[in-house]
C-alpha cells in the first residue's frame, strides 16, 4: 500500500443573497457659510510734518544770573530741521510772564543767548523749546541733549547802555555863553538863567522813554547810541555835523519782567531831567512806593521796584555814526 498526499482544498458554500431594498437618509439642515477675514497691518510708523517740545522751567536759584552759551546735539537728516528757542522769566510760571514763543527768535547752536530779546540777565527761570520738522513721514529729527550755561554775577547787572552828546556853544553877543545840547534824545538849551528842554516840547513826555501802569509798571525805552570820535571845533566858519544810521536791535521784549529796574542818565543838567521824570511819573498814576528819583551833580537815577509783580521792560537800541 503506498501512501499519498491529499491536496488542500477550499470549499465555498453558498450564502444568503443580500437585500436588494434601498432606504433614503434624513435630509440635513441649511448650512452656514463662514468667512474668516484677517486684517493685514504693515509695520510702518508715520511722523507728523512738524511738532515741538517745550522743556520744564529751570530754576537757576540765582537772583543775579548771567546767561552764556546755549548748545545742543541732534541728528538731522536731509529734509529735516530743528529750530531752538529760549526765554527767561521772573516767575516759575513762564507762560504769561515771559516772551511768547512766537516772538522768540531762533538760537544758533553755541550762541551766547544773553543778547537775545527773549533772555534777560537777572531773571532766574529759563525754558527752551525745540521745533521739529520733516518732509518724510517715515523719519524724524532727533534731539539728544541741550546745555545752557549760566553763572552768578555781582549786582548790578547792566542790561544795556548808550553814550554820546552833541554840544554847540555860542559866543554871539546877544546870546553869550548859550549852549545847545543833544543828549539822551533831548535837545536842551542852556544859558545863565538856567536850562530848558526844547525837545520834546511836551513837558509830560520823556524822549525815548514811555512809562505806563498796567498790572505792573511798564517801561519802554528806545535808546540812541552816538558813535564816533570825541571831536571839537571852534571858529567862525560854518561846519556840518554828519550822521548816518549804523544798526538797530531789539534787546528786550515788552513781555520780559524784571524784579527791579534802574535808569541812570549821565548829564550836566540833572535838575532838568529830575523835574521831567517827576512830571511824567505823577501823570502815569504809578504809586510813589514803586519808584524813587535821585540826582547827583552829574547824573539822575530812577529806581523802579517790582514788589512781587516785577517791572516789564521793552528795550531797543539804535546806533548812529556821528562825524564833523
Amino acid at each position: 500500500n503506498g501512501s499519498g498526499i491529499e491536496p488542500y482544498s477550499w470549499n465555498v458554500e453558498g450564502g444568503k443573497p443580500g437585500s436588494s431594498s434601498e432606504k433614503n437618509g434624513t435630509k440635513g439642515g441649511e448650512g452656514t457659510l463662514y468667512e474668516e477675514e484677517i486684517d493685514y497691518y504693515e509695520s510702518f510708523i508715520t511722523h507728523h510734518p512738524s511738532g515741538y517740545f517745550v522743556s520744564k522751567v529751570h530754576d537757576t536759584k540765582m537772583k543775579e544770573t548771567c546767561y552764556g552759551r546755549m548748545s545742543w546735539n541732534a541728528t538731522v537728516a536731509e529734509g529735516q530741521k530743528i529750530t531752538m528757542k529760549v526765554r527767561t522769566s521772573l516767575f516759575p510760571d513762564a507762560e504769561g510772564n515771559a516772551t511768547p514763543w512766537e516772538k522768540c527768535v531762533a538760537v544758533s547752536n553755541g550762541e551766547n543767548i544773553s543778547s537775545l530779546p527773549s533772555v534777560i540777565n537777572a531773571l532766574p527761570y529759563i525754558q527752551y523749546r525745540a521745533e521739529l520738522e520733516t518732509d518724510d513721514p517715515a523719519t524724524t529729527p532727533v534731539l539728544h541733549w541741550v546745555k545752557i550755561e549760566y553763572y552768578y554775577s555781582e549786582p548790578p547787572i547792566i542790561v544795556a547802555n548808550s553814550s554820546g552828546r552833541i554840544k554847540f556853544k555860542s559866543s554871539y553877543i546877544y546870546y553869550p555863553n548859550q549852549e545847545i545840547v543833544y543828549e539822551h534824545g533831548a535837545v536842551i538849551q542852556s544859558q545863565r538863567d538856567g536850562a530848558v528842554m526844547l525837545l520834546p516840547y511836551n513837558r509830560y513826555c520823556l524822549p525815548g522813554v514811555n512809562i505806563t501802569k498796567e498790572n505792573q509798571t511798564v517801561v519802554e525805552i528806545s535808546m540812541t547810541d552816538l558813535a564816533g570820535r570825541n571831536f571839537s571845533y571852534a571858529g567862525s566858519t560854518t561846519i556840518s555835523v554828519k550822521n548816518s544810521f549804523n544798526n538797530s536791535a531789539l534787546l528786550s521784549e515788552k513781555d520780559n519782567v524784571l524784579p527791579n529796574l534802574t535808569l541812570t542818565l549821565s548829564t550836566e543838567y540833572p535838575a532838568l531831567w529830575e523835574r521831567r521824570f517827576k512830571r511824567v511819573l505823577n501823570e502815569s498814576d504809578i504809586n510813589t512806593s514803586l519808584y524813587k528819583i535821585d540826582s547827583t551833580p552829574s547824573a539822575v537815577k530812577v529806581d523802579f521796584y517790582g514788589r512781587r509783580k516785577g517791572v516789564k521792560l521793552r528795550l531797543e537800541k539804535t546806533t548812529i555814526d556821528v562825524s564833523i
